[in-house]
């Protein structure tokens, strides 16, 4: 029977007045002691564990932890094994309550060694995932691919362990498996098909991956959805297309304007395409919905960073790697702030780092070629490429990396062509591969050549700024004067800041006068270009070296 000491406590705990539960458990606790008579022991115990839990909410970790402590001593030593029946807090909750307090306070190996204290049979879904998020984080696989493995056999349907068991390499048929043990409700039967694009993305099959979630995204029970955009836009992405990951973003923020999660892409996405107004539209939207997310100041660090306000972005990045240490979009925005800063094998091992963690993602791979050009370090760069087609296989994004390698070396122009030619072949509409081309062109003075790629890509990419001026500048060296100033004049309407394209004009307007050779002037100008409108090192994000 209830004492009406505990259950004025109840009553407190229960209406969530936990600054009043503290002030008054504290005295009750005392008098309880000095009297012993106002509690049970099973009140006593679910006492102590009500006092923990308002203490782990104010984040008083070490208190809260000697509360819980206190309660699983009474419990072993007063409480008898049919007392311990009743409606109680169980011991394994009490124990993971400790394992709160412990990550509160960094502690993260006893931490561990609590949750594994707990017998197999007794852990709750909630603590085999925990347990699978802690070995996955630390690299053990295997126990993490066993745990995971736990919480899908109660809860089938966890969306958060499947994608890790699909991550961590396992068949996509055996986690069907899992999945359907206990058979598919019809509100479910989109499932199978959401596992198998996700297993084609893990498996590195992205046109494939991106097929089935766009037929999902066509589906009666998934259209609309905004997990299925986000899947579209991140593919996308990670195949290079950006104007139609951009479409796929804006697409999952119509469906659900106060979602976080993938933001950190979007931001990184914003950035890269310099669009201002909208990476500053988003940090401050995220700023409003969350202090307590890594998205939140990823997206505010790249803000500050195409600011130019570096040191702020560079808190922006650590504050986010605090909240999720093995964050990549946080770790390729630190590399990116160590590179520009010119802190570059620093900026390689922070690289390496996020290959390790994510080895599916491109942008490690084009940071640390981009840093070994910069120093002429040209076999680490040829190595660093050749991982990329390792890891990602031959894509556009790939093959161009290896190729963009062999055109420093005045004696591989030959493959590096050969290496372009063939990632036009996977994407034709892919700038960089287009670029490269162009400057290979030009090397080798086929302008011819430059103006006949030029013009078919034009007619199928659309417009740039780059594409334009570049038409513009073999136009002149097969003299055409009057095109041209046209690509010239209409790169000028899309970029007017671009001093390239103001020497251009400059240049041809000189030459139809005779008065000064525009080849030898463009080619001297040549270097002034990475520092003025494609950095390779403070552009290690964009595919436009």
């Amino acid at each position: 029977m209830a004492t009406p000491a505990f259950e004025i406590l109840r009553q407190l705990y229960e209406e969530g007045l936990y600054d009043d539960f503290e002030a008054l458990s504290s005295l009750l606790t005392t008098v309880d002691r000095n009297c012993d008579e106002i509690f049970s022991p099973v009140q006593r115990y679910q006492t102590l564990i009500w006092y923990g839990d308002v203490l782990l909410a104010s984040k008083q970790y070490r208190k809260a932890e000697l509360m819980f402590e206190q309660a699983l001593q009474l419990k072993r030593s007063t409480i008898r094994k049919r007392q311990q029946d009743q409606d109680v807090t169980p011991q394994t909750d009490v124990q993971f309550r400790i394992f709160q307090c412990l990550i509160g306070r960094r502690e993260l190996k006893l931490a561990i060694s609590t949750l594994e204290g707990i017998p197999p049979k007794q852990r709750s879904t909630r603590v085999n995932m925990t347990l699978a998020k802690l070995y996955h984080g630390q690299g053990n696989d295997r126990a993490a691919i066993l745990c995971y493995k736990e919480v899908l056999r109660t809860n089938p349907y966890a969306l958060a362990a499947i994608n890790a068991l699909l991550e961590l390499n396992v068949k996509v048929s055996e986690v069907a498996v899992l999945i359907t043990s206990k058979g598919v409700h019809f509100t479910m039967e989109w499932m199978p098909a959401f596992v198998a694009a996700m297993g084609e993305l893990f498996a590195r099959n992205l046109p494939k991956a991106l097929h089935e979630f766009e037929t999902l995204d066509q589906s009666l029970q998934l259209k609309g959805s905004y997990d299925v955009s986000m899947m579209i836009a991140k593919i996308n992405y990670f195949q290079g297309e950006d104007i139609k990951a951009i479409s796929a973003f804006e697409r999952a923020v119509k469906a659900d304007k106060f979602q976080i999660r993938g933001m950190d892409l979007y931001a990184a996405l914003l950035y890269k395409e310099k669009k201002v107004k909208e990476l500053e539209q988003l940090s401050n939207h995220l700023a409003t919905l969350s202090e307590n997310h890594p998205e939140t100041y990823i997206s505010l660090g790249y803000q500050c960073y195409l600011r130019q306000k570096y040191t702020r972005a560079r808190c922006m990045c650590d504050k986010a790697l605090e909240l999720s240490p093995r964050h990549v979009e946080a770790i390729l925005l630190k590399a990116q702030i160590l590179a520009s800063h010119g802190v570059r094998q620093t900026a390689v091992s922070i690289y390496n780092e996020a290959q390790t963690i994510a080895p599916y993602r491109f942008e490690p791979y084009m940071g640390q070629v981009s840093l070994y050009l910069a120093e002429n370090r040209l076999p680490d760069a040829h190595i660093a490429a050749t991982n990329a087609t390792r890891q990602l296989g031959q894509t556009a994004r790939t093959l161009t990396l290896r190729a963009d390698v062999l055109i420093k070396n005045p004696g591989q122009q030959d493959k590096a062509k050969t290496y372009l030619e063939r990632a036009l072949v996977h994407g034709p509409a892919y700038l960089p591969a287009i670029y490269s081309l162009a400057e290979i062109y030009e090397s080798t003075r086929n302008y011819e050549a430059g103006v006949q790629l030029l013009q078919e890509k034009l007619q199928l990419v659309g417009s740039t700024p780059k594409l334009h001026r570049l038409l513009g500048e073999f136009l002149h060296k097969v003299h055409e004067p009057e095109q041209a100033l046209f690509h010239f004049g209409v790169a000028l309407n899309l970029d007017p800041n671009n001093p390239q394209v103001k020497k251009g004009i400059q240049m041809v307007e000189q030459s139809v006068g005779g008065e000064q050779s525009y080849e030898m002037e463009m080619e001297d100008d040549r270097e002034s270009e990475v520092n003025n409108e494609d950095s390779d090192v403070d552009g290690v994000w964009s595919d436009e070296f």
